[in-house]
């Protein structure tokens, strides 16, 4: 039952079918198994090795693996080893804190951000937005223009905005006007024509047309009239 030792720094001992652990009188407080309370926690870190300590300002020792330090070994060594500078950057360090020391091009916690950004200059004109890969950027335009640069004004009258209207572009930048038929039609704006049927002007369920600057309506079986508003029910069916 002894073996291997069960007692950590004490003394096993077998009794019939059971164990014991008789510990050390050096002044510590043990527990059953001989362990020191001031390690019970196991406070030190990366596999660091506990000793019990008497002070009461230091209650245990933590002896620190290879590659490992501080109180409770929770620290690299070289705390560079957890980082990985971008673009030739070295890293350095200063207590627990590193930082990378970057080449002229580059900066950022890890220089992984290009100084000569292509972007910098604003290459992208009239509102477009610049997005850079290494030395290459790329605009992405607004609605109005198009171009390497966006410097391309797209064309206001493609597609035409005026309906069956025609459209004429203007100097001023992406603005046009329209010229609607001369065919007796009051249009709206953009050659729109006017709907007629938009005030639901046929009654008894009749169903609108809109045709230029008129409307009709289309009756059910039992009503006529221009708005379908006469019921010409046979009113003498039933006979009263």
């Amino acid at each position: 039952l002894c073996y291997p030792n069960r007692c950590g720094k004490g003394t096993c001992v077998e009794i019939s079918d059971e164990y014991t652990c008789i510990c050390p009188s050096d002044g510590f407080s043990y527990n059953g198994d001989c362990i020191t309370e001031n390690c019970l926690s196991n406070p030190c870190k990366n596999n660091g090795a506990c000793e019990p300590m008497m002070g009461p300002d230091l209650p245990y020792k933590c002896t620190c693996l290879e590659g490992f330090r501080g109180k409770t070994c929770e620290f690299a060594k070289d705390p560079c080893s957890q980082i990985s500078c971008k673009n030739d950057g070295n890293c350095s360090f200063d207590g627990e804190n590193y930082f990378c020391n970057c080449t002229e091009n580059f900066r950022g916690p890890t220089c992984e951000k290009r100084v000569n950004d292509p972007c910098s200059q604003n290459p992208c004109q009239n509102g477009g937005n610049c997005s850079s890969d290494g030395d290459e950027y790329f605009c992405t335009c607004t609605q109005k223009f198009k171009g390497t640069t966006c410097e391309e004004q797209n064309d206001p009258c493609v597609p035409n905005p005026c309906g069956k209207g025609t459209c004429v572009p203007l100097e001023e930048k992406n603005t046009y006007t329209c010229i609607c038929p001369l065919d007796g039609i009051v249009y709206l704006e953009n050659c729109k024509i006017p709907d007629h049927c938009i005030s639901n002007p046929c009654k008894n369920n009749g169903i609108c047309s809109s045709e230029g600057e008129k409307y009709s309506c289309t009756c059910l079986q039992n009503f006529r009239g221009i708005n379908c508003e006469e019921d010409i029910q046979d009113r003498c069916n039933p006979n009263p």
